[in-house]
């Protein structure tokens, strides 16, 4: 899937989030397709045993998420500056396949629901 299918005309804002109070950034959108960023491992992110360490898939979902959101323009550095964070809850990961040194994967997310409180992502590594 590409990210170029989905209309940009579909994503609307209550207001320009540059000068706007808490919440009213949200946008208006839920997505079909996903978003897709393509990274590479390097090796300080690989264990003992040569793979990719657990805990750094956390960090290519976060990552997913702040390009994601820079792409429906979301600027995530003016919400944490009125004192509004976007902090990671909750994360469920199924682990089907290592990534090792060198390899080059892409990272699917898209923004599937919110409310006023959460954004839901789901990704595909």
């Amino acid at each position: 899937m590409s990210w170029s299918s989905i209309n940009p005309a579909t994503v609307t804002f209550p207001r320009p989030y540059s000068n706007c109070p808490a919440n009213s950034w949200m946008p208006r959108v839920r997505m079909k397709e996903f978003h897709e960023i393509e990274l590479k491992v390097r090796d300080y992110e690989l264990d003992q045993y040569g793979v990719v360490n657990n805990a750094i898939y956390s960090s290519y979902c976060q990552h997913g998420h702040r390009e994601l959101l820079d792409r429906i323009g979301i600027n995530v550095d003016a919400i944490v500056q009125t004192g509004d964070a976007l902090a990671l809850t909750e994360l469920s990961l199924k682990f089907l396949s290592p990534l090792r040194s060198g390899d080059r994967f892409v990272v699917n997310v898209r923004l599937y629901d919110f409310s006023a409180t959460r954004f839901f992502f789901g990704h595909l590594i």
